[in-house]
């Protein structure tokens, strides 16, 4: 199913040059599928082995920086203290 989702948060952010698109998965063999994915379009990646300072980092990326349109993370490691407001869209 990984691939399905890439396509189509692809399509969104071909579609949408300004979309900037939050991406959530558990499995990290599905988030590594995901990253390669969409990697071309400005990514930043939180998993659980991230520390807490790339992880406001990475917030921050994805908040300010235009070029950087995708927030991807592991589920778990993203429940509680991430503000991705800047998402047009979360899958």
């Amino acid at each position: 199913k990984a691939p399905a989702v890439a396509d189509l948060v692809r399509n969104q952010l071909v579609d949408e040059p300004e979309a900037k698109v939050a991406v959530f998965a558990h499995h990290r063999d599905v988030l590594e599928i995901l990253r390669a994915a969409l990697e071309p379009y400005g990514l930043v990646y939180v998993d659980g082995d991230t520390p807490h300072a790339a992880r406001v980092t990475a917030m921050d990326r994805f908040r300010d920086d235009p070029a950087v349109r995708v927030f991807l993370g592991q589920s778990k490691a993203c429940e509680t203290g991430i503000n991705l407001a800047a998402a047009r869209t979360a899958y």
